[in-house]
């Protein structure tokens, strides 16, 4: 079930999308916790300062020196952190690749339910429909006149 070349089961692409959303992540947030970092060493009045005054004596570059070990660190965390968390989504039924897409029909405790679930590809709502029969207090009357139309008022 979990194998790499189950239908609508790809952990090597989440490990990919992982390691591509940490990089990204840690490039635009290195530069800020290097700024953060300087300003709390207290020699700056501003962010705006720190970042102005380490561009002229130190250069753009660096706030980017420690990009490859903070990158080299988080990437096999990221990877492995989305490839897991999709693989346990499938492990247990609620990937969207594991919810059927077309209508099914149940029995739960006895009583028909019509259900649809979810589908991000149609944007397909949850519907549940109780037995109206078994169950009159479920009924709902969803047409235009029912809802268009007030109460009858007793004379």
């Amino acid at each position: 079930r979990l194998g790499i070349h189950h239908e609508g089961h790809f952990p090597v692409r989440a490990m990919l999308c992982g390691a591509t959303a940490t990089f990204s992540h840690d490039f635009i947030m290195t530069p800020m916790d290097v700024v953060k970092q300087r300003m709390q060493l207290g020699c700056y009045r501003s962010m705006v300062d720190c970042f102005v005054t380490v561009v002229r004596s130190e250069g753009i570059a660096s706030f980017f020196r420690s990009v490859p070990t903070t990158v080299l660190m988080n990437i096999p965390y990221g990877a492995m952190f989305v490839a897991v968390n999709e693989s346990m989504k499938e492990a247990l039924g609620l990937s969207s690749s594991a919810v059927p897409h077309a209508a099914s029909h149940t029995h739960v405790a006895g009583h028909h339910v019509h259900q649809h679930h979810f589908d991000s590809d149609h944007h397909h709502h949850h519907h549940r429909h109780h037995d109206h029969q078994r169950h009159p207090q479920h009924r709902h009357d969803h047409s235009a006149a029912a809802s268009a139309s007030p109460p009858p008022q007793a004379p």
